[in-house]
């Protein structure tokens, strides 16, 4: 329904001119791409993740960190700067941003021009029409659009700390697994040795062939868990180049070992509260949460209007005096008043409280949880580096000096040469384990809950076989 009102002119050009006044707000430079970077830089304990910001820049900081092995901090930067994935996440944050702006800003005012001839009379008719109604919600509108940012910039900032968490995660697999490959082949090594001096004292009638049997059993069984283990070793190590980003993997270049553990556990007094404090999808459903809420209250400020339209017309006949006026154009709610509308937002927001609830639950229960299994891989590393590696070693030691005595055989000096092997490997799980509790605690504390969680469970060692037999 279109009606025409005598009002002022002035009044509609007092409209045009807030609506360009209030579209102030225009895109940024770069986008939050530096600040997003920042704060992982900060979560993932490395200056190295803030990428510099020319091409020549990243290639002198790509190569400097390719020119020497690895270190776990440097494998995230390196994956902060290199991997494929990151462009397309920050193109996904610049277009949140532009939808951003542009929810923020009134609509276009629309302009109507129209010309028509009639025998010797034409009839010239120019029209503005302006969204008032959109105006007079622009207040509410926009805080809701700056939500709704922040939401994006969270989820951002979430994948990119999944990505260095995987990256570190990716990083002790592949040295964890190349330490066991090399280990491994020494294994082999021994294996092959005790295999030939058993056929040497069988040849001779020294020992039977059935102890002549076990020990080449034992060097075919060690020849297949080297084998086993190199496959893992490649495979890790492949991972690791596609999370870096890195497509000659000749270029990359890893440590033989894992890092020592440190000194101290990490001593957490209220874990619960800290992943409160930290996790980004709990910031993520408050956030929504207060979003829907004020979506709510625009929703229930303008569920009788949808469509109000202001709109100043001038029209012109030939030979005739000027027509001028304002026109108006409402929406009628007359088989919707808004109820539906404010009751889908009531019962929207009603689903937000429930999912804070349960995201705050499940994110103070996933907290205790990594603890536990962070102090228990810690504990157990802990016991394989201080106790039993020397109890082992000094095993080792006292077998030898009998088996130099002559007071042990050659197949009892083989025995414990097993079990260390197999007490060094589980040493190595063990190692690796916690090295990997560490990381999920972290991300678990930071960024996603289902981060990866089945690799929260224990390595097996390579030689618990062997171990049993």
């Amino acid at each position: 329904m279109k009606s025409v009102f005598p009002l002022p002119f002035r009044v509609v050009g007092f409209i045009i001119i807030a609506s360009a006044l209030s579209g102030c707000a225009s895109l940024s430079k770069h986008g939050d791409e530096a600040s997003i970077r920042q704060q992982v830089a900060t979560y993932a304990g490395t200056e190295q993740a803030v990428v510099p910001s020319t091409a020549d820049a990243r290639a002198t900081t790509r190569d400097a960190l390719l020119a020497k092995p690895l270190s776990m901090d440097d494998a995230v930067a390196l994956a902060l700067l290199n991997n494929p994935t990151l462009p397309g996440m920050f193109a996904e944050l610049r277009i949140s941003e532009a939808e951003f702006i542009a929810a923020s800003r009134p609509r276009n005012p629309r302009i109507t021009l129209g010309r028509l001839t009639q025998a010797d009379v034409t009839e010239t008719d120019r029209s503005v029409m302006v969204d008032v109604l959109g105006l007079l919600a622009l207040p509410i509108r926009a805080p809701f659009a700056t939500q709704q940012y922040k939401s994006a910039q969270l989820q951002t900032t979430q994948s990119v700390l999944v990505l260095a968490h995987d990256a570190r995660l990716a990083y002790i697999d592949a040295v964890a697994s190349a330490q066991r490959a090399s280990y491994a082949q020494a294994v082999q090594d021994a294996a092959e040795a005790g295999r030939d001096l058993a056929q040497s004292l069988a040849k001779l009638g020294n020992i039977s062939q059935l102890d002549a049997a076990r020990e080449r059993v034992f060097y075919e069984e060690a020849i297949a868990q080297r084998n086993r283990a190199e496959l893992v070793a490649q495979v890790a190590r492949e991972q690791l180049l596609r999370i870096l980003g890195i497509s000659d993997s000749t270029t990359l270049q890893l440590p033989t070992s894992l890092p020592v553990m440190p000194a101290q556990s990490r001593d957490f007094r209220n874990v619960e509260q800290l992943a409160l404090n930290q996790r980004i999808d709990v910031q993520q459903a408050t956030l929504a949460a207060e979003t829907t809420a004020r979506a709510l209250k625009f929703t229930k400020t303008t569920h009788f209007i949808n469509v109000l339209d202001v709109g100043l017309q001038r029209n012109n006949f030939t030979n005739q005096p000027r027509q001028s006026g304002v026109e108006v154009s409402l929406e009628l709610p007359l088989f919707d008043g808004g109820r539906i509308r404010v009751a889908q937002a009531d019962a929207i927001y009603q689903r937000a409280l429930a999912h804070v609830a349960e995201v705050a639950i499940n994110a103070r229960s996933e907290a205790r949880l990594a603890y536990v299994r962070y102090q228990g891989a810690w504990t157990l590393a802990q016991h394989y580096r201080d106790v039993i590696a020397p109890l082992q070693r000094q095993i080792a030691n006292e077998t030898l000096l009998r088996f130099n005595g002559m007071l042990i055989s050659t197949f009892e000096l083989l025995a414990q040469t097993r079990q260390q092997i197999a007490s060094t490997d589980a040493g190595l799980a063990a190692l690796e384990d916690f090295w990997k509790a560490d990381t999920l605690l972290t991300g678990v504390l930071q960024g996603k809950s289902n981060l990866q969680s089945a690799q929260l469970e224990p390595s097996t060692s390579r030689q618990e076989g062997t171990a049993r037999e």
